[in-house]
């Protein structure tokens, strides 16, 4: 099924779990895409959310929002937080950054792309210092992209929400 995420046709209380891989940042209207997500799920229903942070810029078809993890917070009320961590880390935001900069020096668009794709492909194996990196605390200050794992709270418990 294609559907707009803005009006994702369902009955309230469809779903037990809603992933969003990615999505967030290309929709216009987030909060109304928020409010849906919760919307379709059950009580108790779970919802997973992969977001950008520290993220560059990718224009395909539009590219409008990066998220924290207290802003998503308050984009879904009446959902309370089971998880939320770094999914591509320090080390990648180092890697991407340094590559990025670095074509900054060269003057037509085919050198910045042998330049990027060489660095990148130099420094692909430090990559895999995220599995380290990712366990400290301080990570998802840091990371390219973020996760979310959130659970519908059943109507009349606590809200869950915390600033």
């Amino acid at each position: 099924m294609v559907a707009d995420a803005a009006a994702i046709p369902f009955e309230d209380n469809t779903f037990d779990m809603v992933i969003s891989e990615f999505m967030l940042e290309h929709v216009s209207s987030p909060f109304t895409v928020c409010a849906e997500m919760v919307r379709v799920l059950k009580p108790g229903g779970r919802l997973y959310v992969s977001y950008p942070f520290i993220h560059p810029y990718h224009s395909f078809p539009g590219d409008y929002f990066r998220y924290t993890p207290t802003g998503l917070k308050r984009m879904l009320p009446g959902m309370r937080v089971v998880s939320q961590g770094p999914l591509t880390g320090p080390a990648a935001r180092w890697i991407g950054t340094t590559a990025d900069l670095a074509c900054f020096l060269m003057p037509g668009p085919r050198s910045r792309l042998l330049l990027r794709a060489t660095i990148l492909a130099l420094l692909f194996p430090l990559k895999y210092l995220d599995i380290i990196l990712n366990k400290n605390p301080f990570a998802m200050d840091h990371s390219v992209t973020l996760y979310g794992f959130f659970e519908k709270l059943t109507p009349g418990l606590a809200s869950g929400q915390s600033d």
